[in-house]
């Protein structure tokens, strides 16, 4: 079973987010695989995706969906696409008499006063609130490993293509579920994988810790104040990349999520006493630090095919039931740093 990401194929060229609900392109790729055509070298007339002849069907019209309608949006509501606005839209007859919509986008010719990078980052607020500096690259690679990472959100003034946006775009690479030998369900990519590259997010239903304690099956289990406050996760990931920094809240308070019931792919992520991944907590639609998103992250450059398990970072002899009676899971992680138990 394969979950594809966000990226569409080159050919389509279209690449959109959510905005306040709607969808909208944020970047396109003029690639030649559609008749795209460059009036001057500020402006693009752009085709529409879709209604292409296939080997197996005829060219037909291009309907106003997906990215088609994403750009229409972006005449509606004003928002700039990559380096480019300035639109007007049309449909006329393509080849054999098909409808092809296009687009007519315009380079921006002076610097906006708001950028969509932040290179202004120490004026920046969410820059504040992540000590100063933004925790992520130009290339969406995660640089700063916090305890907490703020990324910006429905308030900031910055468009969707701003670098500190990256794990609230979602799942950007192909991830397939399969199964393993020995540990059930594991997730793995199709993709090479580069270290700091958001991987996906762990969903499922917010619990109170009392309310977690008492679930018989506790297989789907992310304890969120345990990925707060285990120091050693933090000293690993800087022994494996000097440069990132962290840091640990005061508080203790937090929930648990469970991805038992309405979880996605993340809640088959295995457990690895070396693991490939890690699990960042960020914040960007709320204020709420008890209750932040459980991101994922890659810690080193992972090749296609190889599982991707993180630690779930239990204390072996600290596990119990309700009543107070110690819980013992072996690991069967299989790497030469195994504990030999889960907990």
């Amino acid at each position: 079973m394969s979950i594809v990401g966000l990226h569409r194929p080159y050919q389509a060229g279209i690449d959109s987010s959510k905005v306040s609900g709607v969808v909208v392109a944020i970047s396109i790729v003029a690639s030649g695989g559609y008749p795209d055509k460059f009036t001057s070298s500020d402006e693009l007339i752009y085709s529409g995706s879709g209604g292409k002849a296939t080997n197996k069907k005829e060219a037909g019209d291009q309907r106003l969906e997906r990215g088609n309608l994403a750009l229409k949006n972006c005449i509606e509501m004003k928002s700039l696409v990559r380096v480019v606005h300035g639109f007007k839209d049309c449909s006329q007859e393509g080849p054999k008499g098909s409808m092809v919509f296009k687009y007519k986008l315009q380079r921006i010719l002076r610097k906006l006063e708001l950028t969509n990078v932040h290179e202004d980052s120490d004026k920046c607020a969410c820059a504040m609130k992540n000590g100063g500096q933004l925790p992520f690259n130009f290339d969406s690679k995660i640089i700063w490993v916090k305890s907490l990472v703020f990324e910006c959100g429905p308030s900031c003034r910055c468009p969707p293509t701003c670098r500190n946006r990256v794990s609230q775009h979602g799942i950007k690479i192909s991830l397939e579920i399969f199964r393993t030998s020995e540990k059930g369900w594991g997730v793995r990519s199709l993709n090479s994988i580069s270290r700091g590259n958001f991987i996906c997010e762990y969903t499922g239903e917010l619990l109170q810790e009392e309310e977690a304690a008492k679930l018989e099956n506790d297989e789907y289990l992310f304890d969120i104040g345990r990925n707060y406050h285990d120091k050693d996760l933090w000293k690993r990931l800087q022994h494996v990349n000097p440069s990132l920094q962290y840091d640990f809240p005061s508080s203790k308070e937090g929930f648990t999520i469970d991805g038992a019931k309405c979880g996605n792919v993340g809640k088959f992520i295995n457990h690895s006493c070396s693991p490939n991944l890690y699990a960042q907590n960020v914040l960007w639609d709320h204020d709420d630090m008890r209750i932040p998103h459980i991101m994922f992250f890659a810690t080193e450059n992972i090749p296609p095919l190889q599982e991707l398990p993180y630690d779930y970072h239990y204390e072996i002899g600290k596990v119990r039931d309700e009543n107070g009676v110690e819980k013992v899971k072996r690991c069967y992680c299989g790497s030469t740093k195994c504990r030999g138990r889960l907990y």
